[in-house]
Formats: C-alpha cells, structure tokens, sequence
C-alpha cells in the first residue's frame, strides 16, 4: 500500500510538472506572436507609405490629358484651380471626393464628378445650374427653373434674363423648394413662359412684379407692355393673351395695346395705346 501512494504521488507530480512546462510555452509563443505584430506592423505601415510614395511619384502616372466636360460659365483654368488639380500632376494623388467638393462649392456648379482614366489621364464632368429669372432684393440672386436660388448675380449674368421684383427674403428657396404662395406663383408662370406656350411669341418677358394681393403683373419688350396676370390658371390665361394679341393685330381699328388685365377671365380689360389718352378710356372683353 505504501509503494502505491509514493507512486500516486509522483505521477501527479511529474503531470503537474508537464502542465506548468505547457502554460510556458504558450506564454512564450504568445509573447513571440505579440512581439512579431507589434514589430510587424510599423513595417508594414512603413511599407506601404514606401509604395504609396513610389506609385504617386511615378512618372508614368503624370497627367498627360484632362477632358472637362459640362462648364459654360467657367473656363477650364477656373474649374481646374477651383478642383485643386495641376496638370502633369500623377493622378494617383489626387483627392476625387475633395476636388469634387471643392467644385460644387462654386455658385455655378450644380454637381461635379471627377474619376481617374488610367494610365495618365483625368475626367471632370460639371453640370451647372440653369438660370430662370433674376430675384432683385437690391441685390439681385439667380434662381433655377424650380425656384431654387443659387448665386449672387455677378456682372455680366443677367443676360435676358426676366427680372422678379416685389419679393422679400422670406420667399427666396436656398436649396430647397419654394414654400410662399407668391414664389410658387412666380415658379408656375416663369414655367409657362419657358415652356411651348411662351408668353406672347416674339415677345420677350422682361419683368414679373409679385404682389401679395394682386399676384403678378408681368412687363414684355413691346406691346402690350403690362399684363396683369393675378393668381393660378396661368396656361389658359397665356392662351387667351394671344389669342388678344393676334385679334389686335389684324384689327384696323387698334393701333395697338397698351395693358391688358387678367385677373378675371370673364370680364378682360384693355388699355389700347391711343396718344394723350383721356382717364378712364380702357376697354371690357
């Protein structure tokens, strides 16, 4: 019995022994694997800073062409100063996302895409807002065919543009929809003059007066010069205008027309053009 318990004893023994010599090799290898990645990953960072310098350095990488594409309003020099890009500069080290943040930060530029065109060349795609009609708040602002206002009118940007007078702050739409009864009128008639259905043919439209309680009197180059437009149904109130105009204008009897009001389509008023015109000789239709 007792050569039975000294052996029981130093059989435990020696497996305690080969437990503690097994959670030293596994520290040890644990040490060795976290000293590898510490050590390893420097190198490797060190490694690719090393390629990434070598690949953006290369000359066969420099931009040898640079195709714009969708500017009207910028030069080519503009759009690649405001992008950040020089030409023969390697392609591989231009920022895309911040050249194109950098483009569409410009008034003009609705959007940007710019991409790379391996081996040596760059593409930059602009596409740039259409401008509808001038706001004049003293100064005057471009706005979109949506109503969106998005620049400062500079010089020279008017062009024949038509320009809206009678609006406040409040009514401008900065990157969104317009939300004022006034503006969306503005929106829906500029619409209709833009569209297939112009205001008079031939005739260009120079000035839209909004007014909160009369809605808008529209100015055209020639006769008849004011049109008093009012409220919605601006389609059926634009056909009758020239349905007007080419009634006037086969009439001997008209030398012309001054104003017409159209606020109430059942009962239209015409202001004809008679020299030294009496108060109050205006004509029902």
């Amino acid at each position: 019995m007792v050569k039975k318990k000294k052996s029981l004893r130093k059989n435990k023994s020696k497996a305690r022994q080969a437990e503690k010599r097994a959670r030293t090799r596994r520290r040890l290898s644990l040490v060795l694997k976290t000293t590898a990645v510490i050590i390893a990953v420097p190198l490797l960072a060190l490694g690719f800073i090393f390629t990434h310098d070598l690949i953006t350095q290369w000359d066969h990488f420099n931009t040898k062409a640079i195709h714009i594409t969708g500017h009207r309003h910028l030069t080519e020099a503009q759009v690649l100063q405001l992008a950040g890009i020089k030409r023969g500069q390697n392609i591989l080290s231009v920022n895309l996302g911040q050249a194109r943040k950098r483009l569409i930060s410009h008034g003009w530029i609705a959007d940007a895409a710019v991409n790379r065109r391996l081996p040596d060349g760059l593409g930059v795609v602009i596409r740039e807002h259409t401008p509808a009609a001038v706001i004049d708040l003293g100064p005057g602002f471009l706005m979109d065919a949506r109503g969106r206002v998005f620049k400062k009118l500079g010089p020279g940007e008017s062009g024949q543009l038509p320009v809206v007078g009678g609006l406040v702050f409040a009514d401008l739409a900065v990157g969104r929809d317009p939300e004022t009864a006034l503006m969306r009128a503005v929106v829906d008639l500029i619409a209709m003059s833009r569209g297939s259905a112009a205001v008079i043919p031939g005739k260009r439209l120079q000035r839209i007066h909004a007014d909160r309680e009369t809605g808008l009197t529209l100015t055209l180059a020639g006769q008849p010069a004011t049109i008093k437009i009012g409220y919605d149904r601006y389609s059926e109130k634009l056909q009758m205008l020239n349905m007007i105009s080419q009634y006037t204008a086969r009439s001997p009897n008209l030398t012309g027309i001054e104003s017409v009001d159209l606020n109430n389509t059942d009962r239209i008023v015409l202001g004809p053009v008679v020299p030294d015109a009496p108060i109050g000789n205006n004509k029902e239709v």
